[in-house]
C-alpha cells in the first residue's frame, strides 16, 4: 500500500516539475529578450526571439524527456 502511494507522489511530482521547466523557459527567454530589446533599442525582435528560443528550449526538453 505505502509503495502505490510512493508511485502515485513521484508521479505527480514529475509532472509539476515538467509543467514549471517548460513555462520557466518560455518566461525566462521571453523576458531577456525584452531586456536586451530596452537596452539596444530594437523593439520588438528579441523580444520575438526570445519567445523562439524560449519555445526551442520546450520542445527540446519535451523530446529529451520523451527519448528516455
Amino acid at each position: 500500500m505505502n509503495n502505490k502511494k510512493t508511485l502515485k507522489a513521484d508521479s505527480w511530482q514529475r509532472y509539476l516539475q515538467l509543467g514549471l521547466e517548460l513555462s520557466l523557459y518560455i518566461i525566462i527567454f521571453t523576458f531577456l529578450g525584452y531586456y536586451l530589446d530596452i537596452k539596444f533599442e530594437t523593439k520588438p525582435y528579441l523580444t520575438f526571439t526570445g519567445v523562439f528560443l524560449g519555445m526551442f528550449g520546450v520542445f527540446y526538453s519535451i523530446w529529451k524527456k520523451f527519448l528516455r
